[in-house]
């Protein structure tokens, strides 16, 4: 081509403009739109119920984590993780800025998740797929209302899998580092300072560490667990420190033996407990199958725990005694209750459990009138911690009810989730991604299972499981179908 040619050609060719250089970005967000679309009806649901429900839905705990607000955290009943939450986002008494920051976390999780998925090569659909739970789940958009921890602390446990398995610059094919150890654990320990039970979530974290590190050696593993401890020691530390320090104990918070002799009562047989004279007085009346459920114990006046402490004020050592009595005396019922409880789960649909707290708390109402007398009237909240008048759109409340009866994920589908997950470590396990299905699915379990070991089961305390267990299962899937393949460590646009 000669001199004039290519000045010819030059001049015919179009000036490259903003718009061509920026033409991928659209055209990336065509190819992610099933996701889009989810990100966006789960947005509108949130929306909705924000609207419909002014400015906040009101649970017996929601009262104490406001009372505990601006306060040296020396709490009697819940862990001062959540009060420090309202401290940073509850601006001149608006409580329904609160509940937007939680519909704002949970969107944020869903992303999160979905961009990790991609990352670690499970693909588009498969990624969506499991992030519609989160996004969709109609009881998990209807608890984002209330002034509860859910929010947060799911938003902690997501920040957990993603700093643990967002792949860097090794895209798996090395070891996590320490700082990355670190800032899992942290995450870890704050997630206990929201909910005292995340503390089981160790087991899982130390089964990944060990699992990651071991190819390093022996000192390196070691090392990664003195940052685990560190990291994870500090802010419960800290807070153990405080409570000792303002007279409240070397503890997080105080409610956990009444906590644990709710689990026991409807059992507890003091005569085969032999059970010392000076606790007879918590001893249950009447037979294990005629006695109340969990609930009537923790929060009953007429309990025999609060019979017993207004007798005894503070003598919550001898509230645990009775409980761990219990337990080391009785095994057998102990563990047939916690794994019944943790069943319940499972359930295709999510009704009433026995014994347990209303599943009419967890549902979208058309009123705002108290479930039983033992819930708050919401404009009496209101009126001491917020501002305004609670007030209720029933118009589009109706809308969220009529979808809540079948906008949640069926039991046995996150049944399935668990079974994929357990396969898929026992036939793929030498694969760069089981340890982190043993984690993230390790963390779903636990969440359960030590609600149900300490507490009692509620559909409230499984709703982490809406984002860890699908999770778990699109990497198991991905182990199954792609034994050989590793992390990318960038977006996968199949």
């Amino acid at each position: 081509m000669t001199q004039l040619e290519r000045e010819a050609h030059d001049a015919a060719a179009p000036e490259p403009t903003v718009r061509a250089r920026w033409s991928p970005w659209p055209a990336r967000a065509v190819r992610h739109w099933a996701f889009l679309l989810v990100l966006a009806f789960g947005t509108a649901l949130r929306v909705l119920a924000w609207v419909a429900y002014q400015p906040a839905l009101f649970y017996p705990d929601s009262v104490n984590y406001l009372a505990n607000t601006h306060r040296v955290p020396n709490v009697a009943w819940h862990p001062p993780g959540y009060p420090w939450f309202l401290d940073a986002v509850l601006i001149d008494r608006h409580l329904a800025v609160v509940t937007a920051v939680h519909h704002l976390l949970l969107l944020g999780d869903g992303v999160l998740l979905y961009l990790l998925l991609l990352r670690l090569g499970c693909g588009r659909v498969v990624a969506t797929l499991a992030t519609a739970p989160i996004l969709l789940d109609a009881y998990q958009v209807q608890i984002e209302q209330y002034i509860l921890s859910e929010a947060p602390f799911e938003t902690l446990l997501v920040l957990a899998v993603v700093a643990a398995l967002w792949p860097g610059r090794e895209a798996g094919r090395r070891p996590a580092g320490l700082l990355r150890t670190a800032a899992v654990s942290a995450c870890v320990g704050l997630a206990v300072l929201v909910r005292l039970d995340a503390i089981a979530l160790v087991l899982p974290l130390l089964g990944w560490v060990v699992w990651s590190q071991w190819p390093r050696g022996w000192r390196w593993t070691m090392s990664a667990l003195t940052a685990l401890v560190v990291a994870l020691a500090m802010p419960v530390g800290v807070v153990m420190g405080l409570r000792s320090s303002t007279g409240g104990g070397a503890s997080i918070t105080g409610s956990a033996p009444i906590w644990l002799y709710a689990r026991v009562a409807g059992f507890a047989n003091c005569t085969v407990d032999a059970m010392p004279p000076s606790l007879w007085q918590m001893c249950p009346t009447g037979s294990p199958g005629s006695r109340p459920g969990p609930v009537w114990f923790q929060d009953s006046p007429s309990s025999p725990v609060w019979v017993y402490l207004r007798a005894h004020p503070g003598h919550t050592r001898d509230v645990e005694a009775f409980a761990r009595r219990v337990i080391r005396h009785q095994p057998l019922d102990y563990a047939h209750a916690v794994v019944t409880d943790f069943a319940q789960q499972f359930r295709p649909t999510r009704a009433q459990t026995p014994g347990g707290p209303e599943v009419r708390s967890w549902q979208f109402r058309l009123t705002l009138a108290p479930v039983d007398p033992t819930k708050p009237v919401a404009q009496n909240v209101v009126d001491a911690f917020g501002t305004g008048s609670a007030r209720i759109d029933v118009g589009v409340a109706r809308f969220l009810r009529a979808y809540q009866r079948f906008g949640y994920l069926p039991g046995p589908v996150s049944a399935a989730l668990l079974a994929l997950s357990v396969i898929a470590l026992v036939v793929r396990r030498r694969h760069p991604l089981a340890p982190a299905v043993l984690l993230v699915a390790g963390f779903a379990v636990l969440t359960v299972l030590t609600a149900t070991a300490t507490v009692l089961f509620s559909w409230r305390y499984m709703l982490p499981t809406l984002a860890l267990y699908p999770v778990a299962g699109a990497m198991a899937w991905t182990m199954l179908r792609r034994p050989n393949r590793e992390p990318s460590g960038a977006l996968e646009h199949p």
